[in-house]
């Protein structure tokens, strides 16, 4: 049983820009069938893809991001980018993460606390 299957207009592969269902299972996409496939099964030979691991531990300062950025270099065959995180005291690291994201409830990673709307100023 799959966990997620995204069905899309535009998916990349190998043979161009086609429609296709993809299935997800424990975070790696196992899927890749045609768009109107009613139940993905057949398993990807490049099912090592990562599509939720990156989520821990929360990027919120810039060495978190560098670690990161290393630690896909060698697995990442698109061109990705990693959001870092705003959350309550560390707004001094924020301008290193050159684009973030905060949560005003519960991101359900814990290391990502919400960060409440009175914490937030323009700059």
């Amino acid at each position: 049983m799959l966990d997620l299957v995204f069905r899309a207009r535009r998916v990349i592969t190998a043979f161009g820009e086609v429609d296709r269902c993809v299935g997800v299972q424990d975070g790696l996409i196992v899927a890749i069938e045609p768009y109107d496939s009613r139940s993905p099964r057949t398993p990807a030979s490049w099912s090592t893809c990562p599509t939720t691991r990156c989520c821990s531990p929360a990027t919120i300062d810039g060495a978190a991001l560098e670690v990161k950025r290393k630690s896909a270099e060698h697995q990442a065959f698109v061109d990705v980018g990693f959001w870092g995180g705003a959350v309550p005291g560390n707004e001094n690291e924020l301008r290193g993460l050159h684009g973030f994201k905060r949560f005003l409830l519960h991101s359900g990673v814990d290391e990502f606390p919400p960060l409440p709307p009175r914490t937030s100023r323009a700059s």
